[in-house]
């Protein structure tokens, strides 16, 4: 009898040490999972030249929140940890005019 209570507590021991060790691994990461994206692109003009500096605005349409950036020198951007969702782009650059699809403005 003696045994198979020392069994017994041995089986319990290791149970309790392996939850305990998968709780604390698992439950870090429970709470980073968040749905993020990331937006980035090139701007250039009709001649396929960079365009520095042009103001790159990501409009989310639900809650009416605007993520802006500037194009480096080689006219590229990037948008990161935008919350997942509709969004509109506007982009504007000094010397050129402005355009937008009807259903943007």
């Amino acid at each position: 009898m003696h045994v198979s209570v020392s069994r017994l507590k041995r089986v319990r021991s290791t149970f309790s040490l392996t939850m305990i060790g998968i709780l604390t691994v698992a439950l870090p990461g429970y709470g980073q999972t968040t749905a993020v994206a990331e937006v980035s692109g090139l701007v250039t003009d009709q001649t396929g030249a960079a365009v520095p500096g042009a103001l790159v605005r990501m409009l989310e349409t639900d809650k009416q929140a605007a993520h802006t950036v500037l194009t480096d020198p080689q006219g590229r951007y990037v948008l990161p940890n935008l919350p997942v969702g509709p969004y509109r782009l506007h982009v504007q650059a000094k010397g050129f005019k402005v355009t937008c699809r009807r259903e943007w403005c």
